[in-house]
């Protein structure tokens, strides 16, 4: 399942729902997850996805394993 397809890397869930055999269960921010100090960052989302049949997958992402570095009370 290619998730950023639309060139957005937040692939709608109708369209994924559309064009694979998945149901999206979830798909909302993650609050408090830009963490704290005096300039935050973004908070991330949370998806949840069901697949209806046996499938691969890859992921893309970033900063899983080391945080960010926070600047100037960041």
């Amino acid at each position: 399942v290619h998730t950023h397809m639309t060139n957005t890397r937040i692939t709608d869930s109708e369209v994924m729902e559309k064009r694979y055999p998945v149901i999206l269960r979830k798909f909302e921010m993650r609050d408090g997850s830009g963490g704290e100090g005096k300039y935050q960052g973004g908070n991330g989302i949370i998806r949840e996805i069901e697949f209806l049949e046996e499938m691969t997958v890859g992921i893309l992402s970033e900063r899983r394993v080391f945080a960010p570095q926070g600047i100037e009370g960041g």
